[in-house]
């Protein structure tokens, strides 16, 4: 009822952008709702830019991933997504890799790095290690599941992320840890956000890498170049990180911004369940974005986000880094002594 039918929403969503179908957009998908419409509701990137610039304040995403759970009780989603979810529950894991388990030890900071970083983003869960080494923080690793993030996106009840829920919780328990860091903007998302509406929380506070850096590092060096930050969509929209990327950014290089930034941010193509099931898409609002990175004139697209990392750097168009690489390039350029603080 709160839907005006004013199609603010439609202009500025990605997937409508490189369709032109208007059942592809927000306003459609809540028009149809209730339909045996497959393509209809797992097309939306989950983004929430729509939402940005809907005058009624509605949560189109929370209405879309509803139906999506509706469908997912049918067993009415593409193929590609119900392949994934039984890789999440025999491996733990999305990828369907054989499983990897870090034990936390006792602790203040447990870092949670989450699937992508750990099974295709290697790099960026090294840079973080060595970051957090140079911070001198008192932390420990601890990943056994997928945090969830991916099925819940794609309209999974919840019961999949209660297992990572109970493990972290044990994992707190077990190392009298204060913190959680995350480096990967979905699980930051999942574990403050989810797991605190459907199990309750953890009684710790969850931060994301990018704001304990930026309260950790200072500014004595610079590289001699021109970086844009791409948002993602969890950090940004999601959760409403956008200084702190920046703050940190502009102590390492010079920031440009693209045309679409903070919560405007284009979607980098992969979010929701599209990169997997509808990969021509993923491909069309990905180059959309690399075009804006492009044309921002910057030397490097800088991101917060292993599985933005993993799809923008596929277009080959333009060097893409993890925040915590570039990070770990200037400190590692660094002397060793001196104040780290």
């Amino acid at each position: 009822m709160r839907c005006v039918r004013c199609s603010a929403c439609v202009q500025d969503c990605p997937i409508y952008e490189v369709t032109l179908w208007e059942h592809m957009s927000p306003k459609g998908r809540l028009l149809l709702k209730g339909e045996d419409l497959k393509d209809v509701f797992f097309t939306c990137l989950t983004c929430a830019r729509c939402e940005i610039f809907c005058p009624s304040g509605f949560e189109i995403v929370d209405e879309v991933e509803k139906e999506r759970t509706r469908l997912r009780t049918e067993r009415v989603l593409p193929e590609k997504l119900i392949d994934i979810t039984q890789k999440v529950l025999k491996t733990g894991n999305p990828y369907g890799c054989e499983s990897v388990r870090f034990e936390a030890e006792k602790c203040e900071y447990l870092y949670y790095p989450g699937c992508s970083t750990i099974y295709r983003a290697g790099e960026v869960f090294e840079s973080v290690l060595n970051i957090l080494d140079y911070v001198e923080i008192d932390y420990s690793v601890e990943y056994n599941y997928c945090c969830g993030s991916t099925l819940l996106r794609t309209g999974e009840s919840g019961e999949a992320a209660r297992r990572n829920f109970e493990s972290l919780r044990d994992a707190v328990e077990r190392t009298g840890a204060k913190y959680i860091i995350t480096s990967c903007p979905g699980c930051y998302r999942t574990i403050k956000k989810d797991y605190a509406r459907l199990f309750g929380g953890l009684g710790v506070e969850v931060v994301h890498i990018v704001e304990l850096l930026d309260q950790k590092l200072s500014g004595n060096s610079k590289l001699d170049i021109k970086v844009t930050y791409h948002d993602s969509c969890h950090l940004g929209r999601h959760m409403g990180v956008y200084d702190a990327p920046r703050k940190v950014l502009s102590k390492m290089a010079t920031l440009v911004e693209m045309e679409s930034n903070r919560e405007r941010s284009l979607c980098c193509g992969g979010g929701g369940g599209v990169r997997a099931a509808y990969p021509e898409l993923y491909q069309l609002v990905r180059e959309k974005r690399i075009d804006e990175a492009v044309e921002s004139g910057a030397d490097i697209l800088v991101t917060s986000c292993p599985f933005c990392y993993m799809n923008l750097k596929k277009s080959g168009r333009v060097e893409v880094l993890d925040l915590t690489m570039l990070i770990e390039k200037v400190l590692m350029a660094k002397p060793s002594t001196g104040d780290r603080n």
